[in-house]
């Protein structure tokens, strides 16, 4: 092949490749980093309730709780790992229990998640509720992408840590259809634990994950509605296949967050920040091919 028939294949390449580029909108579709409204508590008895509100990407959180304080936006003191007051403060007026304070890179606050039921029975919890054309956007490029990071608050007061998130093929608080159903829950009393994901033959542990308490963790989920599997990463190692706790679903209409409500347990805590669902932009792997078939055609020019 000569310099010229090079120099056309190189520049069909680069046409073909522009031309391939994908015009379904990708991206984020939910974002928030728990920053609003402001809290200026720094214990979990909180005073006043600081639901989640507006996100910066989305629409507005869904709340389910009967009380203040279950399910909050909140500013932590750092006490851990040992508490600098006294377990009940005279001057304070109140038992101050050991925190844990915000994510280096999540700002002044994060949602705090405790244990708790309302009227009906419901976990409380937070649901992030997707837009029906993100819905749509969702089924046609076939992935979902999460990310957050979390914490499981344990071994102090006799409470234990972990925190849950699941994918629902409903509305919010309607629960039906779950993809993916995770728990990030404590070994014990102040112990490490596991990450445990449900799904049509019931709870199983994810190999190779280990959920250390009292620090904060970065996790990203990558769901799949071709196979109806998803992958969990877990502070950089990433396990895929996980199957889903429904059936064969091609999107999810709502997350919700909420503590890990293990059984037996009704004290139980943790916490959230910097929460985002996206999707990611389609076609991807064709762009690369056609990048590497036009390195291939100048290789065989030498």
């Amino acid at each position: 092949m000569n310099r010229i028939s090079t120099v056309w294949l190189a520049a069909l390449g680069a046409i073909v490749l522009v031309v391939s580029i994908p015009t379904a909108r990708g991206g984020l579709i939910f974002q928030d980093d728990f920053e609003s409204p402001v809290s200026s508590a720094y214990y979990w008895p909180e005073t006043g309730d600081n639901d989640p509100t507006t996100p910066l990407v989305g629409s507005t959180w869904t709340v389910v709780e009967d009380a203040q304080f279950f399910v909050q936006e909140v500013r932590h003191g750092q006490f851990l790992p040992g508490d600098p007051y006294p377990k009940f403060n005279p001057a304070l007026g109140f038992n101050t229990h050991p925190t844990i304070g915000p994510a280096p890179d999540g700002g002044n606050q994060y949602l705090h998640t405790i244990l708790s039921f309302d009227v009906a029975g419901n976990l409380a919890q937070a649901w992030a509720p997707i837009a029906a054309g993100d819905q749509t956007q969702m089924a046609s490029a076939g992935y979902l992408g999460l990310s957050t990071k979390l914490f499981a608050l344990s071994g102090h007061d006799g409470w234990r840590g972990g925190v849950r998130i699941i994918g629902w093929d409903s509305a919010a608080t309607v629960k039906t259809s779950p993809a993916f159903d995770l728990r990030f829950v404590d070994g014990g009393y102040g112990v490490n634990g596991t990450v445990i994901y449900r799904d049509g033959t019931g709870d199983h542990t994810v190999p190779g994950l280990v959920f250390k308490i009292n620090e904060w963790h970065d996790v990203v989920l990558e769901a799949n509605f071709s196979t109806d599997t998803f992958s969990i990463t877990l502070d950089g190692v990433k396990v895929d296949g996980l199957t889903w706790a429904g059936g064969d679903l091609s999107q999810i209409q709502s997350v919700s967050l909420s503590p890990g409500n293990p059984p037996g347990f009704s004290s139980y805590r943790g916490g959230f920040d910097n929460f985002s669902l996206a999707i990611p932009e389609p076609a991807m792997g064709s762009l690369l091919t056609l990048g590497g078939l036009v390195l291939l055609g100048r290789r065989r020019t030498k």
